[in-house]
């Protein structure tokens, strides 16, 4: 799956909603100020970069945080992969569910 049709999706939906717009931008400049990404101008192994797909969730009755920014990293990349069959997972941290109703109703 190309990125460009999501790239495209995006813009045209920010250059249609003008409340989705200046919130998006802030929080991406606000991304990149923090350090959490940049901006590649051209990949040096092309073949082995990834990107990263998101998008944005509007919700005007929220009254702390209108805007969420969603990143999806279950989306297939250009090479066929996403970010999640990549990324190295480890074993569950969290207990099992199961053993802890059990606990829970003694």
């Amino acid at each position: 799956m190309s990125l460009d049709p999501l790239l495209n999706a995006l813009w045209m939906r920010l250059g249609k909603d003008t409340k989705l717009k200046s919130p998006y931008c802030d929080f991406i400049q606000k991304y990149k100020d923090l350090g959490h990404m940049t901006e590649v101008k051209e990949a040096h192994e092309p073949e082995l970069a990834v990107y990263l797909p998101h998008h944005g969730v509007y919700n005007p009755l929220k009254s702390y945080t209108k805007l969420r920014v969603v990143f999806n990293g279950s989306a297939p990349t250009s090479n066929g992969v996403s970010v999640n069959q990549i990324q190295l997972n480890g074993e569950t941290v969290q207990q099992d569910l199961f053993s802890v109703m059990i606990r829970f109703q003694k």
